[in-house]
């Protein structure tokens, strides 16, 4: 009981003392903004699930050819918490409108090394390109490419990855040397 003599439950607090509290929670720009979203309780401080978020990884080595636009395959599926990622696809359909991290990367070996290499890996919506990060340099092994967007998604938009390369090549599981792999991941703030 309060001073008033009203029962108050042990999860309530202030919005003032919440805030801070959330606040102290997420240490991260991403969380900071979580927890001014409405993805949490204030009144009860229970912070729930963003509601979507999914990361896929892919399971074999892909070929790559010389100019092609190749959609990267993505079948091994980490996690999927509102059923919204198509592993035999490689497709993430969002079934709520909001603001979307998206993030890919692949580890590529072009099959000539020591020669300049054009690539480029691109975030589509709905066969539009979005994002994209281009990279010409000469490559002297295996490098690994990173795509990231923030995007407004509607329900039901089609997100996928492409990459293009001026080489032959494969893209690779993962760098051996390194915590790099090729994978696709996307969460709704």
């Amino acid at each position: 009981m309060n001073k008033r003599g009203k029962m108050v439950g042990r999860n309530i607090v202030n919005k003032k003392k919440s805030k801070n509290m959330v606040s102290s929670l997420f240490t991260g720009s991403a969380f900071r903004a979580l927890a001014k979203s409405k993805s949490v309780n204030k009144k009860t401080l229970n912070v729930s699930a963003t509601g979507s978020a999914f990361r896929a990884l892919a399971s074999n080595n892909q070929s790559i050819l010389s100019l092609s636009r190749t959609k990267i395959q993505f079948a091994n599926e980490q996690f999927d918490i509102n059923n919204e990622y198509t592993p035999s696809s490689s497709t993430f359909v969002p079934k709520q409108t909001g603001i979307y991290s998206i993030d890919s990367s692949v580890v590529f070996s072009p099959a000539i090394t020591n020669q300049l290499t054009s690539i480029s890996m691109s975030v589509l919506v709905n066969n539009a390109v979005v994002a994209t990060t281009l990279k010409n340099f000469v490559p002297t092994a295996a490098f690994s490419v990173e795509v990231s967007a923030i995007l407004r998604l509607r329900s039901g938009d089609r997100v996928e990855i492409i990459f293009t390369a001026n080489r032959e090549g494969q893209i690779f599981l993962s760098d051996l040397g390194s915590q790099v792999s090729t994978a696709f991941q996307a969460a709704r703030f």
